[in-house]
């Protein structure tokens, strides 16, 4: 995972892309961006439990399974050497 990503593609590109249905999926018309960082929320496609592609709000960082609160530190790197391990990725 990198510190920062693009989403490049126009709203409706992405509607088209991933055959979003909902009301709230089509009436969405965010800008692209270009610089997206660690700790912001932003829009997620996922799988929906018909099958169909299906948008989910969440923050962008990575949170271990077993943390109780979100932590204070955004952890956003999974190193490849340490990742196997690592109790943030067991």
């Amino acid at each position: 995972m990198c510190g920062r990503y693009t989403r490049y593609l126009s709203w409706s590109e992405i509607h088209r892309l991933y055959r979003l249905t909902t009301d709230w999926e089509r009436q969405r018309n965010d800008a692209p961006a270009y610089n997206i960082a660690p700790t912001e929320d932003v829009v997620f496609v996922t799988a929906g439990e018909n099958g169909n592609h299906k948008l989910r709000e969440g923050r962008w960082w990575l949170v271990p399974w077993w943390a109780k609160e979100m932590p204070k530190g955004a952890m956003f790197n999974a190193r490849s050497e340490t990742a196997d391990t690592s109790g943030a990725f067991k």
